[in-house]
């Protein structure tokens, strides 16, 4: 919200991007809340709307890959898996992620079954969207080169479908030479907030995916049914299907780029980066599941559907249940109590300040970091701090402390809390 105020310029938004993802998203954004209304509810229906286009994607993925059946089922599991429904109701570029990656490789294996110029140009076009939406666009363009240059080898191509496949690349590339810095800066950065993940992280993020147990067990049978099934079909054809090739080659490389990068300069492996891997690994799901008859598939989506819902709801609490930390109402105890010349101090005021600003307020917080009490100073601090919060005092408040300052209020929301100094003397 912060990076799309409709009040900023687009030089504006893309610095604050340069600190941040790609702008696409941002700008988006920037555009939707002109139009719209500057609030949390209006920026939140934008991730809805690009939420319920993945989901059509998903239709025409599942079915270019192989029937409309599939695509069918793709669509359904798609509008009931978790982290699908948890982004959509969020103000961030995930669902444009998975939107983007869904078309990217609608239109590459409809340019590899069919080489047609217009398959080439919406590749060209949603390929170009998704590295300018996240830093993982880079991982699914590369993975592709990879899977370009494999079928070049082991699959008789016409000279047609490489041309325009190299035409394709030099677009895209030209079309983010103005990012590239940016790449080329942040790939530099020896440290990041990722932790390194532990070796079973794709069991851990298969759950993350799909959060729900019953799902999670039965999706990764008809996964393994799926490849099981195609590797018998290729001992059989001593052939690779051309589309199971790329579905799965997608997967892997998709995965083994981040890991081998990892190793070599930054941990950069984190479950919400890798949803570029979301669209292929339900439309292998729905393809496990259209390999069985047909009374069992309906037990299953059926089956998926209520543990899937009852999970999100009821489990998770996920609509009564807090998700987020409540700056919103930190900020409210601040404006109901605050006084005049009373300070607002935080280590994250780019958050506190947004909710200050939403909710009609003049106050706002500086960074904590940047504090220091001046000789006179009496008036009262106040402390908003979140996330992880340590219980030793940040620096500030030791020094607030010091100065005979005392706790008139410490209050607690999700993740968050506020406290309240004023002089004792």
């Amino acid at each position: 919200m912060n990076g799309s105020e409709p009040d900023l310029s687009i030089q504006a938004i893309i610095a604050y991007c340069k600190g941040d993802q790609p702008p696409a998203f941002f700008l988006l954004l920037h555009g939707w809340l002109k139009m719209t209304v500057f609030n949390d509810y209006a920026a939140r229906l934008l991730p809805t709307i690009i939420g319920v286009a993945g989901v059509i994607a998903m239709f025409f993925l599942g079915r270019e890959v192989r029937n409309t059946k599939v695509g069918l089922i793709a669509s359904f599991l798609t509008s009931i898996n978790y982290i699908s429904i948890y982004f959509s109701q969020d103000v961030r570029f995930y669902t444009l992620v998975i939107l983007a990656s869904a078309l990217s490789y609608l239109f590459f294996i409809r340019a590899v079954k069919t080489v047609a110029i217009i398959n080439f140009i919406f590749y060209t076009l949603s390929t170009v969207v998704l590295l300018y939406t996240h830093y993982y666009g880079l991982v699914v363009f590369a993975s592709q080169g990879i899977l370009f240059c494999l079928l070049l080898v082991h699959y008789h191509l016409n000279k047609k479908f490489i041309l325009l496949s190299i035409a394709s690349a030099l677009i895209i590339t030209i079309g983010i030479i103005p990012w590239i810095p940016v790449f080329f800066a942040d790939s530099q950065i020896k440290t990041f907030w990722i932790p390194s993940e532990p070796f079973y992280f794709p069991i851990k993020y298969f759950y993350v995916y799909f959060k729900d147990y019953v799902s999670c067990v039965i999706f990764a049978a008809l996964l393994v049914f799926y490849l099981f099934t195609t590797f018998i079909n290729v001992k059989k054809r001593k052939e690779f299907n051309k589309v199971d090739f790329i579905l799965i080659g997608s997967v892997f490389f998709s995965f083994l780029i981040p890991i081998a990068y990892s190793i070599i300069q930054t941990p950069m492996l984190q479950e919400r980066y890798t949803l570029i891997v979301l669209p292929a690994i339900i439309v292998m799901i729905s393809l496990g599941l259209d390999l069985l008859k047909e009374l069992f598939q309906r037990v299953i989506l059926i089956t998926v559907c209520c543990t899937s819902l009852i999970t999100l709801v009821y489990i998770q609490k996920y609509y009564t249940k807090p998700q987020k930390e409540d700056w919103r109402g930190i900020t409210k105890i601040v404006i109901k109590n605050i006084e005049p010349g009373e300070r607002i101090l935080s280590r994250h005021s780019w958050y506190c300040n947004y909710y200050f600003k939403s909710l009609g307020s003049t106050n706002r917080a500086i960074q904590s970091e940047s504090f220091q009490l001046h000789d006179g100073d009496r008036a009262g601090v106040w402390i908003l701090d979140g996330f992880d919060m340590s219980p030793i005092p940040i620096s500030s408040e030791v020094e607030i402390k010091k100065n005979g300052y005392q706790i008139v209020t410490n209050d607690s929301l999700y993740r968050t809390r506020v406290t309240h100094y004023r002089s004792g003397k």
